[in-house]
């Protein structure tokens, strides 16, 4: 099995969003390795002098237990078209470093920037993170997502974005598509319908 990630938004020195990291990491612990002993990611991560000003990037790789640690800038990729891929085929629920079946799909963007997954008939998520649809008045991001993300979960739990099912024929009703993840917040990474 290959091993999995958090990826994980340290601003200003703080570990962002990191109660939801907890959660996830230490779920797919037990679905998949049968790990119930939890992990408190604040306490193995300690972020270096010369990542602690700005926004950087803290990717945690574990299985049983947390393997390796390692920071990097972080820049937003601008992202102005999307396109629709049948994704039917994939299976994507816990974030795992090997991302192949994804990369497969991406590149059948062709001149687009980013994807959009349609999985049995319904939006899912992008390449790069979560979806979120904006119609002026709500925040709606698709009820089945392949990867529940941190910063889903977050907006969810603070009613600031609500879940729905999504097809690709509602696209039409919504003005604006925002990617989110860890790294990127609501209203960072969108794209103008």
């Amino acid at each position: 099995m290959s091993r999995l990630i958090e990826t994980i938004c340290v601003q200003d020195g703080v570990l962002q969003n990191i109660y939801w990291h907890n959660q996830r990491l230490n779920q797919a612990r037990i679905d998949l390795l049968e790990a119930y002993m939890p992990i408190q990611l604040e306490n193995k991560i300690t972020i270096p002098k010369e990542f602690s000003q700005g926004r950087k990037k803290c990717k945690v790789t574990y299985h049983i237990d947390v393997e390796t640690i390692t920071f990097s800038d972080y820049e937003i990729r601008p992202v102005h078209s999307m396109m629709l891929v049948n994704g039917d085929h994939i299976k994507y629920d816990y974030k795992f470093e090997n991302r192949s079946t994804l990369d497969e799909l991406f590149q059948l963007r062709e001149r687009a920037d980013d994807i959009i997954i349609v999985k049995d008939g319904f939006i899912t998520d992008s390449y790069y993170g979560n979806l979120v649809f904006d119609d002026g008045q709500r925040y709606l991001t698709p009820h089945r997502p392949l990867l529940r993300g941190t910063k889903r979960s977050s907006l969810i739990a603070k009613q600031h974005i609500q879940t729905a099912i999504i097809r690709p024929n509602d696209i039409r009703f919504f003005k604006r598509i925002h990617i989110i993840n860890a790294m990127i917040d609501l209203g960072e990474c969108l794209v103008t319908l």
